[in-house]
């Protein structure tokens, strides 16, 4: 793209620096090494180290170093396509799918949210927890914020 360096210049004010690539061996992972699906839509640790990743068509799996096995949410996860993955408070993890919502799961318990709950769309993109506490969520239409237990968009 003209215009744009990478190195320590700058484009119209904005920054652009590439990071250092760390020597070693890369390794790749597929469906031969046990990965559920080739399309990955999202990676998030747990506290214990290991890897979650959510997958179109494999939903969600965990990878610990070694081997990847599939996660159950508790009675929970909905739908097949996992689209984004946050983790929350004492290690829950909140699944964003692509057609049913939002899955929160500590492993023990699981609920789903949906339009009915008052999640402006099913189609969850991206989930971010904030400081307060609070659980946004970002979909095909708009935002949608989870606070003390009600949604506003």
């Amino acid at each position: 793209m003209a215009g744009l360096a990478v190195g320590p210049r700058s484009y119209r004010g904005v920054d652009f620096r590439a990071a250092n690539i760390k020597k070693g061996v890369w390794r790749s992972y597929t469906t031969y090494d046990g990965l559920p699906q080739q399309q990955i839509t999202c990676i998030e640790r747990r506290s214990n180290g290991l890897l979650l990743f959510g997958s179109r068509g494999g939903r969600l799996c965990e990878f610990d170093g070694v081997d990847f096995k599939r996660v159950e949410l508790s009675r929970g996860l909905e739908g097949d396509t996992v689209l984004s993955l946050q983790r929350g408070a004492e290690d829950s993890i909140w699944t964003g799918t692509g057609l049913d919502g939002v899955t929160w799961s500590d492993g023990k318990h699981s609920q789903t949210y949906s339009e009915a709950n008052g999640l402006a769309h099913r189609h969850i993109n991206s989930i971010l927890l904030d400081r307060q506490g609070s659980v946004w969520f970002g979909s095909e239409f708009g935002i949608s914020l989870l606070g003390d237990r009600e949604f506003s968009n």
